[in-house]
């Protein structure tokens, strides 16, 4: 159970879910607004938050806490919410919209990093390095072999993208620098400026090497 901080007593209240970046708190405390946090890297109890939230004007949440009917029939004073997040299906829309209560969200932070370990994941499966590093951990690991632990390369392959959205394009941008021999992706209909063939959703998995 931790306690929570607070700091700068002004007139605009603000309570924070869970310890966040310092650099995000630093943004908030040059607001000169009063900070309340539960500062723990777990999850705030929902018992916790409901009393919390009683008498504060802002929200900076996690996608881990429910902001629900029952938790805004106690904020008395809430004027807006802002999640860290990209997503928002914790937050029941509805309540707010009727409340008046303003939403801030995060799109578009996590596109890239989500493309770019959509790559590692890529190479981690075609280069076998889970296999490989489990091989020296378990002293398998030998004098050289031809056969072994090859993998498959990129540039030779078929790879599909699963939708042609924000991070399927940001992947597909990567996957260009590795020549794949082939890229192609499936939407429910074809993209402009894309560097990939658009075809079915059936052809994407015949077709696909990855």
């Amino acid at each position: 159970w931790h306690r929570p901080n607070q700091t700068n007593m002004n007139s605009f209240r603000i309570f924070v879910s869970r310890r966040i970046p310092e650099a995000a708190m630093e943004r908030l405390k040059s607001a000169n607004v009063s900070i309340t946090q539960w500062d723990s890297l777990e999850q705030c109890p929902s018992d916790y938050l409901i009393k919390a939230i009683e008498n504060i004007d802002g929200l900076y949440c996690t996608l881990t806490d429910s902001i629900n009917r029952e938790l805004l029939d106690n904020a008395n004073s809430l004027r807006v919410v802002s999640t860290m997040s990209v997503g928002y299906d914790h937050i029941e829309l509805s309540e707010l919209k009727s409340r008046g209560i303003k939403l801030g969200y995060t799109p578009d932070v996590l596109t890239d990093s989500t493309a770019e370990l959509c790559i590692a994941l890529l190479l981690c499966v075609s280069r076998r390095l889970i296999a490989a590093h489990s091989a020296v951990i378990d002293g398998e690991w030998g004098t050289w072999s031809p056969l072994w632990m090859c993998g498959t390369d990129l540039h030779d392959a078929t790879i599909g993208v699963v939708v042609m959205g924000r991070i399927g394009l940001a992947v597909a941008q990567r996957l260009v620098g590795f020549k794949a021999r082939r890229l192609i992706y499936s939407s429910p209909s074809p993209k402009t400026d894309v560097p990939a063939e658009h075809v079915s959703f059936d052809q994407l998995l015949s077709e696909s090497d990855f």
